[in-house]
């Protein structure tokens, strides 16, 4: 019987992206199979708690929703290590990127160290790249519930702006998401 175990951030409310795909993964793949989930915060904070849910529960399959980052991929590593001590077998890896940055030097890692088993790619540079080196990988971006983005009515757009006192006549720029370095923010600056 498949057994996942689904990495991911199940903390808070679903208003950050990342949530949300922990979340979406997490029930549909339990209409789909056995799973469980473990957040990575417990992994980090909580290593005891994740080893007892490794030992009893002997998933066959890991995967983490997020973006490649080497830590994403020490995580998935790390889970995989702890089954094969505990349970003396290897579970295989998937990995879902919802980013496509992935650092240079990782490259070369991605061949060997932090080699998964299967790869599902948001952006086409980065299944390229992992195709490139020899990894199982799809092309899969992620979807967007257009219930909850849409444009807004022109009533709505009305109300925000007397609501946030924010003038009729100028075009109004939203970045909604973390503000890091690596999200190219700074060229909003530049808009006028």
């Amino acid at each position: 019987m498949l057994r996942i175990l689904l990495l991911g951030d199940f903390s808070g409310e679903l208003t950050e992206g990342q949530r949300n795909i922990s979340q979406i993964y997490y029930v549909k793949l339990r209409e789909l199979c056995n799973t469980m989930k473990v957040d990575i915060r417990d992994l980090i904070h909580n290593q005891p708690s994740v080893i007892r849910k490794v030992k009893t529960y002997e998933p066959n399959v890991i995967i983490y929703p997020a973006g490649p980052s080497p830590y994403s991929f020490i995580g998935l590593k790390y889970l995989q290590f702890m089954s094969l001590v505990i349970n003396r077998y290897r579970p295989n890896l998937v990995v879902v990127a919802t980013h496509p940055h992935i650092p240079k030097y990782f490259v070369p890692l991605g061949r060997t160290i932090f080699r998964v088993n299967y790869g599902f790619w948001q952006s086409l540079y980065t299944y390229k790249l992992f195709k490139s080196l020899g990894i199982p990988s799809e092309f899969l971006p992620n979807g967007v519930d257009t219930e909850r983005f849409r444009p807004g009515s022109p009533k709505e757009k009305e109300y925000l702006r007397e609501k946030w006192r924010l003038s009729r006549d100028k075009i109004i720029v939203l970045h909604v998401g973390p503000v890091r370095r690596n999200r190219n923010i700074h060229v909003l600056c530049a808009l006028k």
